[in-house]
């Protein structure tokens, strides 16, 4: 979905529905249209048109984005799940996944 205003596009939105859940998945706009809430238009767009293609519940996904608690009043817990084959590939892959998570974190906390 695009919204326009005076012949340009001010926002954008992608999301898709699986059975009774529609799920929001991407949006952006344009800067330049801040100032009419575009972006919080969209999302009330897209509740309506999700409620009328008969979805009766709307995920704003993973994030804690302050937008989201205007819309949403509970969060939900998400975990992480990781599998690796027990064999001598799989451990490998799982240690230079933990490698690269810790490089992660440090970089963060040195940039702070």
């Amino acid at each position: 979905m695009v919204i326009t205003l005076d012949g340009h596009p001010a926002a954008a939105f992608y999301g898709f529905r699986y059975r009774h859940r529609f799920c929001f998945y991407q949006s952006g706009f344009d800067p330049a249209f801040a100032r009419s809430s575009v972006g919080l238009v969209m999302i009330g767009l897209t509740i309506r048109d999700a409620i009328a293609e008969g979805a009766t519940e709307y995920d704003l996904l993973h994030g804690d984005e302050s937008y989201k608690f205007l819309w949403a009043k509970t969060v939900r817990q998400l975990i992480r799940l990781e599998l690796y084959p027990p064999v001598r590939r799989g451990r490998m892959h799982r240690h230079a996944a933990r490698v690269t998570a810790a490089t992660k974190r440090l970089a963060r906390l040195m940039l702070l």
